[in-house]
């Protein structure tokens, strides 16, 4: 009885999970052998077959596995690992023909999104970065440029190409609805924007922060005016409901 056997039955018969620690044994065996160049072939049919039946959801177990699972991204991404083999292993792998997206489902290679500066850009959600409007159809990514707009006094046009790698356009935009001191967005998105002290108002327009409408129940009021809410008479002044 060799060493390997003796070990393998004692942790298997002195532990109350018998199965795992079985598996456990068997698959590191099957693993050392396929490093020497031997491979099992299916041994899982004789054993601990259940693991064969119960991978994620659109995958599928391979005994052949020399490859890490092809994904998406590695559609685009020469340097990828997808293109690292080892010797052969067993386990749940996309099928043939799919490749692993973002959520990681296995989908056909159609059905990848395309990717923008490492992005994913999904079919129907275009990405809007900089000056450029990016769509994907089909696993293929189409950009093009948007024409400046002419933005209406005091708003400026800002250009996210001439202000730099880390800049912040439109996307984190100072609101009446809500002020973003720490937006962060991985793409700056090119637009009109508010001067600096101004908010932008719901309807478009900037002003200052002390013009700010208040909210109550998806409606705006301004400062100054009154409204019945339930059977008192509140009054808005400079963002704050008094019933006084």
């Amino acid at each position: 009885m060799s060493l390997i056997y003796r070990n393998c039955l004692f942790d298997t018969c002195s532990s109350k999970r018998a199965e795992d620690y079985l598996c456990a044994a068997l698959s590191s065996y099957a693993w050392a052998c396929a490093s020497k160049g031997i491979v099992l072939s299916e041994w899982r049919k004789h054993a601990c077959s259940s693991f064969t039946r119960f991978c994620p959801h659109t995958f599928v177990f391979r005994y052949n596995v020399t490859t890490c699972i092809p994904t998406c991204r590695s559609l685009r991404d020469p340097n990828s690992t997808s293109s690292i083999t080892f010797f052969t292993v067993d386990g749940c792998v996309c099928p043939d023909g799919t490749y692993l997206n973002e959520e990681s489902l296995c989908v056909k290679r159609e059905d990848c999104p395309c990717y923008y500066k490492g992005f994913p850009v999904y079919d129907n959600e275009p990405l809007h970065a900089g000056r450029l409007i990016c769509e994907c159809k089909k696993g293929i990514l189409h950009c093009t440029h948007i024409k400046i707009p002419e933005c209406p006094p005091p708003k400026f046009y800002f250009d996210c190409d001439k202000a730099g790698e880390h800049a912040r356009g439109v996307q984190c935009s100072q609101s009446c609805d809500a002020t973003k001191p720490y937006c962060y967005s991985p793409l700056c998105v090119s637009g009109c924007l508010c001067p600096e002290g101004l908010l932008l108002n719901h309807n478009g327009t900037c002003i200052r922060e002390e013009q700010c409408p208040c909210i109550y129940n998806g409606k705006h009021y301004k400062s100054g005016e009154r409204t019945k809410i339930h059977c008192d008479d509140w009054y808005v002044l400079n963002l704050i409901y008094d019933n006084s």
